[in-house]
């Protein structure tokens, strides 16, 4: 998943790997700004561009456009993270940390029945009396 960079690139390396099937899901509609001129989507496919490198004229305006500085963070909105398990309890995160449990073998994933409900902060003071009252007033 990427810009129209990111799909050209893509779209050359699963032309070399003759032997692999290359599913890609591009989702260049995401970006407000592919970065590259269009390219031609036929029958599921896109036809690898011939010309020189990737084969594509970036937008150099664009790319300038959207430049952030080397050490850009984007801001992670506070979240709450709701596993509803099969039994029927309900385990609460204050961001993705349980990831890593469910990868660990720590925690059980997906089992029949169990789901993830995530609430973005949305700035509303039902938001706030739920975050302070799932993980405490320090929290976030």
């Amino acid at each position: 998943v990427g810009t129209g960079l990111t799909t050209i690139w893509s779209v050359h390396l699963g032309a070399v790997l003759k032997m692999a099937r290359w599913p890609y899901i591009p989702c260049t509609n995401i970006y407000e700004h592919p970065l590259i001129d269009e390219f031609t989507i036929l029958g599921g496919h896109v036809p690898v561009p011939d010309a020189p490198g990737l084969g594509v004229t970036i937008s150099e305006d664009a790319v300038e456009r959207y430049r952030v500085e080397d050490h850009f963070v984007k801001p992670t909105p506070r979240q709450i993270h709701t596993i509803h398990w099969p039994d029927g309890r309900d385990t609460h995160y204050p961001n993705g940390d349980y990831r890593e449990a469910f990868l660990q073998g720590k925690l059980t994933g997906f089992l029949p029945g169990i789901s993830l409900d995530r609430r973005i902060d949305d700035g509303s003071n039902d938001f706030e009396q739920e975050y302070k009252d799932r993980f405490g007033a320090a929290a976030g």
